[in-house]
């Protein structure tokens, strides 16, 4: 969770400054899209990456499974 944290920290805060420095070149129907695209990104990858975790989670309680049934 932390590192979910910690890249939406390093993903929003330079497209913040990015856009700060440079205002006169967006405007902020621009910036709105923006940090709107990037939540959603940001939502999309914390949800691939709990996808995968509880799939590796199941999948090493099903090879536990065999590992146990198969005691000699």
């Amino acid at each position: 969770m932390i590192r979910m944290v910690l890249m939406s920290v390093t993903v929003t805060v330079p497209i913040l400054a990015f856009t700060l420095i440079y205002k006169d070149w967006y405007d902020g129907g621009d910036v709105g899209i923006i940090l709107v695209y990037n939540l959603s990104i940001e939502t999309l990858a914390y949800y691939i990456f709990w996808s995968l975790n509880k799939f590796q989670n199941r999948f090493l309680a099903y090879e536990r499974i065999i590992q146990f049934t198969n005691i000699p």
